[in-house]
């Protein structure tokens, strides 16, 4: 019998530090590769198309969406923004002889658990008004009105959706190397590192 393959998927809400781990994690342990994922966003200031994510337009997302080349996908509607994963990046990560790291909502953890041997993590600010200081430092000349849909989306996750993780890890202020410790004892009782 063929085994599923390795994924690890390591979410939480913006700013609650799941992108820095993950990249922590992978300088540390070469057999994991951040998978990239696809959104019809705008890059952020210090973001680069294909590190961060593959920035797309709108209309190119919907058309990956109709000829299949998405795995699973999202849509934000209070931002009216996709976010996905491409078949494609999947393939390249697995071809590699890698483990893909995924920062993917609840939607995509579903998904990935069905058809892969995935461990999820979900990473936590230790409160949320925390988490509004850290988007705010992030991003200071965010309009009051996406600050508020960004700490409701957080809100939402942290009670809806970290449940159905498998782990939960806190990310305290100042503490990241803590938190990456954390990981790492998960991910050595899974035997993933």
């Amino acid at each position: 019998m063929k085994t599923k393959p390795k994924i690890l998927i390591i979410s939480g809400p913006t700013g609650s530090g799941e992108t820095t781990l993950t990249n922590l994690l992978i300088e540390k342990y070469p057999q994991f590769c951040r998978f990239i994922t696809t959104t019809s966003r705008a890059p952020r200031d210090n973001e680069q198309n294909g590190v961060d994510y593959y920035f797309i337009s709108q209309a190119k997302f919907e058309r990956k969406i109709k000829n299949n080349e998405l795995l699973e996908y999202t849509h934000v509607k209070n931002r009216d923004q996709y976010y996905g994963t491409s078949r494609e990046e999947l393939n390249r990560i697995i071809s590699l002889g890698k483990i893909p790291v995924l920062n993917v909502d609840i939607v995509g953890t579903r998904f990935f658990a069905k058809l892969f041997q995935t461990v999820s993590i979900f990473v936590a600010p230790e409160s949320v008004e925390i988490l509004g200081e850290r988007l705010r430092s992030r991003n200071p000349d965010i309009f009051e009105a996406e600050f508020s849909k960004r700490l409701d989306n957080a809100r939402a996750e942290l009670t809806r959706e970290m449940p159905f993780y498998k782990y939960k890890v806190t990310n305290r202020q100042g503490e990241v190397a803590k938190a990456l410790e954390k990981i790492e004892e998960i991910l050595k009782k899974e035997i993933y590192i």
